[in-house]
């Protein structure tokens, strides 16, 4: 049996300098454990592994490869420009009506983004709207629009959920994986942002799971480095003679208010939620240094 995960372990660990005690005490793993999984004796868990990954500084993505969990093919697969419209093209037919509901939901609860982006949100929303009642669509024309829309009207939520669906998962097996409860899962899939605590302790392992390497990364690369100019025909006869939908490329950048953010519900420093007292007072404080400068 292949040992590569235990000789990789060994090798960082004696990298760091740490015996296997020293290594225990950080890692909340039995030294014994440990020994025996270097010695090929034992496969580590994957919660094992995200242990082992903070204890040692490494990358629980390689640490899930090396033990034989996932693929390097799939991660690369993963980044590949055309993923998430090859994703948004295998949906079903109500997943992908699901996610215009997702995006009308978002769109009328005025979910605090930068004026520009919220602006194309509009414009983009006020596109679908004139397509007619979602029910009475048909599919290309659905997919087309999600293609065309997806990185403007999408937040980091409904990656997720894209990627989940992709690979297969209900959101109860995610939640198991993670070990968190399913209610907190579908809360933090439906409000999902990069300020939300669920991504700070679980990105490397939801990523690992779902086989893109650390998610809030791959979701940035995604997310920002998706054309921004982009021509689509659509020749469905729901859009009247056939048409080019060009996206305007957006020259001036975002800008975020720094009192949207701490308005955010889910604010996180160090792990740890933010009580709306400290939300103040760091509001406070940022104010009096921008006014001494």
């Amino acid at each position: 049996m292949s040992n590569e995960i235990g000789e990789f372990l060994k090798s960082l660990r004696k990298m760091r300098g740490l015996t296997l005690v020293q290594l225990e005490k950080i890692s909340a793993v039995s030294n014994s454990y440990i020994s025996q999984v270097e010695n090929g004796h034992f496969k580590p868990s994957p919660d094992v592994l995200a242990k082992l990954s903070k204890a040692l500084n490494a990358n629980f993505f390689d640490l899930m490869v090396k033990a034989g969990y996932i693929s390097t093919e799939t991660k690369r697969d993963s980044m590949d420009k055309d993923f998430v419209t090859n994703m948004i093209s295998q949906l079903s037919f109500d997943n992908k009506k699901a996610f215009i509901s997702y995006f009308d939901l978002n769109y009328n609860k005025g979910v605090l983004f930068p004026s520009s982006r919220f602006e194309k949100q509009e414009l983009k929303m006020k596109e679908l709207k004139e397509l007619g009642d979602i029910e009475e669509l048909t599919e290309s024309t659905i997919t087309d629009f999600l293609i065309t829309n997806f990185n403007i009207l999408a937040d980091m939520g409904d990656f997720l959920r894209l990627l989940r669906i992709h690979r297969g998962l209900t959101i109860d097996e995610l939640a198991d994986k993670l070990n968190v409860d399913r209610d907190e899962y579908v809360n933090s899939e439906n409000n999902l942002d990069s300020f939300y605590a669920l991504i700070h302790h679980y990105s490397e392992q939801i990523g690992a799971i779902l086989n893109v390497g650390d998610f809030s990364k791959w979701y940035s690369e995604q997310k920002f480095s998706a054309p921004k100019d982009k021509v689509v025909v659509n020749d469905d006869e729901s859009f009247g003679e056939k048409r080019s939908m060009k996206e305007e490329t957006n020259k001036t950048e975002e800008t975020f208010h720094i009192e949207n953010i701490f308005s955010l519900k889910n604010l996180s420093i160090n792990n740890r939620l933010l009580t709306n007292t400290e939300k103040e007072k760091a509001l406070q404080i940022l104010k009096l240094i921008f006014e001494e400068s």
